[in-house]
């Protein structure tokens, strides 16, 4: 919990903070999938001797996929991508 003196002092800071560029209508967030994660452990880790070992997603059943959003750029990324 914070005191009244620092909790007007950050809205203030909110009231006066610059405001960024709204988004258009062509600047849609998407939904990423991931399957698997390929952390990089160090060779002497892994049984191939790779730095990176692809597994699954941590505290996911083998084969679950995880949502996430995405950042209008990696949508734009995807469907130029498609494009091709």
């Amino acid at each position: 919990m914070t005191n009244a003196d620092r909790a007007a002092a950050l809205l203030g800071w909110i009231r006066r903070r610059p405001r960024g560029a709204r988004l258009d209508a062509g600047d849609q967030w998407c939904e990423l999938l991931i399957h698997t994660a390929t952390p990089e452990i160090g060779k002497q880790w892994t049984d191939t001797g790779e730095i990176h070992e692809e597994r699954d997603l941590k505290g996911r059943a083998e084969g679950e996929t995880r949502s996430a959003p995405g950042h209008p750029a990696t949508a734009h990324r995807g469907q130029a991508a498609q494009a091709r």
